[in-house]
């Protein structure tokens, strides 16, 4: 892999989409993608100033985090929840640790240097959080910092961890695994191009990186060496998915793919018209996802695609389900849709737009 290439897809692709800005201003708040979680019957919806909380059945605003907004900060990262508690990660350079029905204010916050991009991943109640500082956070649920590990660029893919052990993946392509309890480097892969989506392990230990460089890439988890690459035709923005022997992963051209896991022999790939920035939605014998144009595919693991709706809006995240109807976030939406919920048949179940 060429190192310069990576880097230069890095920074054509900040300065196409604006995901984010590296502004210093303790004022300012860069926009992004609006990210949603589920748990039990609600929708958490985290756009901008508001984590807004829905009604998962009809869409409908049951209450909001923070109750006024703050121009210092926004969120995007999907909430993480822990017992009757959820962890926010926030544009202010803050974890925020608050309970999950929006009773009660803040236990506790937690600051980094710059922005929490990602979401935070809780392990035997130690939170691992990825900052754009370029560090890795260790901390415990009272809020104190346990370990922090500093990495050569950017940390804005949230980490995997597996039997003690800690992947993260920084900005520039380098993987790292770490012990989960000290934080002490085991392994370092430079990958060579730049990687926005963090890695996914499978049952047998071997980690799945997508690139900026074109490629879906297979290390092993235990020495960190490469055992295969997979070639695609455009660069991939977001994670590959590991299901029964099998990697899947869109790219920024449209076209989506199949990947036998052991070979990375590719098995099958469709085209879905425009831009895939997310990860399928696994429901029953189906992949739901979306692309940039509104478009809605469900996808089954033999490689057969059906279109079943386009939205006003782009679908630039990944969604979730609960069994019964899929949840996507909307970006660009003339009439301000912000989350929607389908059926399987892609029957538009409600739409929810935000009150001025």
């Amino acid at each position: 892999m060429n190192k310069k290439f990576g880097i230069i897809a890095l920074l054509m692709l900040l300065l196409t989409i604006l995901l984010s800005s590296c502004s210093g201003s303790s004022t300012f708040v860069a926009s992004s993608w609006p990210g949603i979680a589920i748990e039990e019957d609600m929708l958490y919806v985290s756009a901008g100033n508001y984590l807004r909380v829905l009604d998962a059945a009809e869409g409908k605003l049951d209450w909001s985090y923070p109750e006024k907004a703050d121009a210092r900060t926004a969120f995007y990262a999907p909430a993480v929840f822990q017992d009757s508690s959820m962890i926010l990660s926030g544009y202010d350079n803050q974890l925020h640790f608050t309970a999950a029905d929006g009773l009660s204010a803040d236990a506790w916050t937690f600051a980094a240097k710059n922005r929490f991009i990602d979401s935070v991943v809780v392990v035997d109640d130690v939170i691992y959080a990825a900052n754009a500082d370029r560090v890795l956070y260790a901390v415990d649920l009272d809020g104190n910092e346990v370990w922090s590990y500093k990495a050569d660029s950017p940390l804005w893919a949230a980490p995997v961890v597996e039997n003690g052990v800690i992947y993260q993946v920084s900005q520039r392509g380098v993987l790292y695994a770490l012990k989960a309890e000290t934080g002490e480097e085991i392994w370092t892969l430079d990958l060579g191009a730049a990687v926005m989506s963090s890695p996914v392990i499978s049952n047998e230990g071997v980690l799945y990186v997508s690139t900026m460089m074109n490629s879906v890439v297979a290390i092993e988890s235990s020495i960190g060496e490469v055992i295969w690459e997979g070639a695609m035709s455009n660069w991939a923005w977001a994670s590959p998915v590991y299901i029964d022997g099998m990697v899947y992963v869109g790219d920024s051209g449209g076209s989506f793919y199949a990947f036998d896991a052991l070979s990375g022999e590719l098995v099958w790939d469709v085209n879905l018209s425009a831009r895939i920035m997310s990860e399928p939605v696994i429901l029953n014998d189906h992949m739901y996802i979306g692309n940039e144009d509104g478009e809605i595919y469900a996808i089954s693991f033999d490689g057969n695609k059906e279109k079943l709706e386009e939205v006003d809006g782009q679908i630039m995240t990944t969604g979730v389900t609960n069994g019964d109807l899929i949840f996507f976030t909307l970006v660009g939406s003339q009439d301000d849709v912000l989350a929607i919920g389908i059926d399987q048949s892609g029957s538009l179940e409600w739409e929810y737009v935000p009150e001025n």
